[in-house]
């Protein structure tokens, strides 16, 4: 069986995975893919339309958002590799929480990112939200 990771270049989302994925010694192929391009292929793999995804090579259903990949690279290749969560129930739940703040800390990035972008209006409450939000998570690390 093989593995494909479909990404957008600069995904942080997929970059975990990634690290994940070399970490544990977990052979892989990479898809760069533009999700909103006419020509990607994410929409066949993902009903989101999100990237990251996983595909494998012998036709098992794929796995898509960066959450769900990290818990199947975590459950599957729990003996390979080193260790990516303790063991320990509380240490875990703590890693989790920084593993949110995390994520919602890249979400508010990427949402000011592509507000910023707009060529159109922006709307300056909309990224002040996210600056509060991507603020807010950082200082509660």
């Amino acid at each position: 069986m093989s593995i494909t990771m479909i990404s957008a270049t600069p995904s942080p989302y997929a970059r975990i995975n990634r690290i994940a994925m070399i970490e544990k010694g977990i052979p892989s192929r990479l898809q760069t893919e533009i999700p909103w391009h006419s020509d990607t292929q994410t929409s066949t793999h993902s009903p989101l339309e999100k990237l990251p995804v996983l595909i494998f090579s012998d036709a098992r259903a794929p796995i898509y958002d960066s959450a769900h990949i990290q818990r199947w690279i975590v459950a599957k290749y729990a003996t390979q590799g080193p260790r990516l969560v303790t063991g320990d129930v509380d240490t875990d739940l703590h890693l989790l929480e920084m593993q949110v703040l995390s994520q919602g800390v890249m979400d508010a990035v990427v949402l000011a990112f592509f507000e910023e972008a707009r060529r159109e209006a922006k709307s300056q409450r909309w990224l002040e939200r996210q600056t509060r939000k991507g603020g807010g998570g950082v200082s509660s690390f």
